[in-house]
């Protein structure tokens, strides 16, 4: 057995078996505590190893809290890597959005959604680890997702090895192969540790008696849907739904395709989800988007969604239309000369240009800044004195800024 990392052709000549093992992608679901009154995600932590073009697929269930006071709840990422690309698919009926972020109606408190994550690596990037998560907002809490980069090989994914015998790695239950488990007729999981009699009847939908509606497989008591051939979807498409209960490709059609074709919308569960810009039960009618349009002409500045006229946008970008990034490196560096001549009377800005630039900032002395507030984002800048200057900015509910600067400054070490 080896341990340390070989290329491809050297595992083959030293008698590893020719499979595409070595570029396959698994998930792992890694914490997964039931829906409750102070828990409203599931599962809470998956870790995915993931090779460039092998997409892995899992169910996040969100249950909404009784002070949920909006009319749609939507499931976003936040962290998502550049060389990631994710599709969140949901058989909520009236669902609107696609790609990284999709949005339901709300019936009531204790109501559960179910949405379907689709992780794709589409680059090899630097960074080989990368934490990511998926959030609701208004909703406490979040799926954490840790994503492994497979594109080269990793030596100290292979170096478990070294310190167990494959044997246990694979649960006794499976051999290892080039580096990865190969279960015997039975089990299934990523280390073998599921036994398929123990788990399949969670795979099987209620009135029903095929396991994963007989269109997937059951790895540990979630069903993984098979792939359908589909040319005008992109190619191949998967069945969805926690029972792989939902085709994806029996949508209305237009003339142009299924949902209007892949520039008005995409088949989620035998509905339309119409991209914005058009509306319909097949994607067929366009839609007035003037108030979502960013002054480069785009809608939402390509940085959240168009919904009735308003734009919803992504992670940290805020505005009308998605304009303004809080946390952009540059927005500390701007608001240093305001903090400079409102709050120590140094900089370039004479009392005639600091009134006139400032004033709106909101600008405030304080003791300490609570640098655990997670809605503070943290700046530092050398004050003309050679001195630090502490401050943080924050967004509150009307979208205005406030900054707040230690009163007193840091000498340099």
């Amino acid at each position: 057995m080896r341990t340390r990392c070989d290329l491809e052709d050297s595992l083959v000549a030293a008698g590893c078996r020719t499979v595409t093992a070595v570029r396959e992608a698994n998930l792992r679901i890694t914490q997964a505590e039931p829906l409750s009154p102070s828990r409203f995600f599931t599962p809470q932590r998956v870790t995915a190893d993931l090779f460039k073009n092998h997409p892995v697929t899992f169910t996040v269930r969100v249950m909404i809290p009784d002070n949920f006071r909006k009319n749609r709840v939507t499931l976003r990422t936040k962290n998502k890597p550049s060389n990631l690309a994710i599709s969140i698919t949901s058989p909520c009926p009236g669902s609107i959005g696609s790609g990284p972020r999709l949005s339901c109606p709300v019936r009531g408190s204790g109501d559960e959604m179910e949405f379907q994550v689709q992780l794709t690596l589409t680059g090899c990037g630097d960074d080989s680890n990368t934490r990511m998560r998926l959030k609701a907002s208004g909703i406490r809490g979040n799926v954490r997702i840790d994503v492994l980069n497979r594109c080269t090989c990793a030596c100290e994914f292979y170096s478990v090895f070294a310190s167990s015998e494959p044997a246990e790695y694979c649960s006794d239950n499976g051999e290892v192969l080039c580096g990865l488990c190969h279960c015997y007729p039975g089990y299934n999981g990523d280390r073998c540790q599921c036994q398929k009699s123990q788990y399949e009847q969670r795979c099987v939908a209620e009135g029903s008696s095929d396991v994963c509606s007989g269109q997937g497989e059951c790895v540990c008591g979630y069903c993984h849907c098979n792939k359908v051939p589909e040319p005008t979807l992109g190619g191949v498409v998967r069945y969805s739904g926690r029972y792989c209960e939902c085709d994806d490709t029996a949508c209305p059609v237009t003339d142009l395709g299924i949902c209007g074709g892949v520039d008005h919308g995409r088949c989620v569960c035998s509905q339309c989800v119409c991209k914005d810009g058009f509306t319909g039960a097949a994607c067929e009618i366009a839609t007035d988007s003037d108030p979502c349009l960013s002054s480069d002409g785009s809608l939402c500045a390509n940085h959240g969604m168009c919904i009735g006229g308003q734009c919803e946008c992504d992670g940290v970008w805020m505005g009308p239309t998605c304009e303004d990034c809080p946390t952009c490196a540059s927005r500390c560096h701007s608001l240093k000369s305001c903090v400079q001549c409102t709050a120590f009377r140094t900089g370039p800005l004479n009392e005639e240009e600091c009134r006139a630039q400032c004033t709106a900032l909101g600008i405030t002395l304080v003791d300490n800044i609570d640098e655990t507030n997670v809605g503070n984002t943290l700046c530092a800048s050398q004050d003309d004195d050679d001195t630090i200057m502490r401050y943080a900015y924050i967004y509150i509910h009307d979208g205005s800024m406030v900054v707040l600067v230690n009163r007193v400054k840091e000498l340099l070490v």
